[in-house]
């Protein structure tokens, strides 16, 4: 089945293990209540960069829910004051499926975030409900 730019076929599913990571993300967030009721009125833009690709993910993020999970080109990041977690590709996937402690990994070098500390401790409480890290 062809393939768009960004890794998308044609019936709209998902090629790039990144991007697929995110979306299951997107869901395990979005169909938990007590997530939802702690992030109640959060509203963000998050970028998601893997440091060995060419671009990275944008989360929408409205009233607490992540809307949706779009590519995002690379972009000068002291222009903006948008929130992005960076690492290597690898590295990501594994966080965004609960495989690989977030808190463990920036400790050792292996994840970047960069933003508004209510976007980290948000983050950081979702990853503890969704996964116990």
């Amino acid at each position: 089945m062809p393939v768009d730019a960004h890794g998308l076929r044609l019936d709209g599913s998902r090629t790039d293990e990144l991007a697929r990571a995110l979306d299951g993300f997107r869901e395990d967030v979005n169909a938990n209540e007590f997530i939802r009721q702690i992030t109640r009125g959060w509203d963000s833009d998050l970028i998601v960069e893997p440091l060995d690709g060419a671009g990275g993910y944008r989360l929408l993020i409205r009233d607490g829910k992540i809307e949706s999970v779009s590519f995002q080109q690379a972009t000068n990041p002291e222009n903006d004051t948008i929130t992005r977690v960076r690492g290597k590709k690898d590295d990501l996937i594994d966080i965004f499926q609960g495989k690989l402690n977030a808190i463990r990994a920036s400790n050792e070098g292996r994840l970047q975030v960069f933003g508004e500390i209510q976007d980290q401790a948000k983050l950081d409480a979702i990853a503890l409900i969704l996964w116990g890290t």
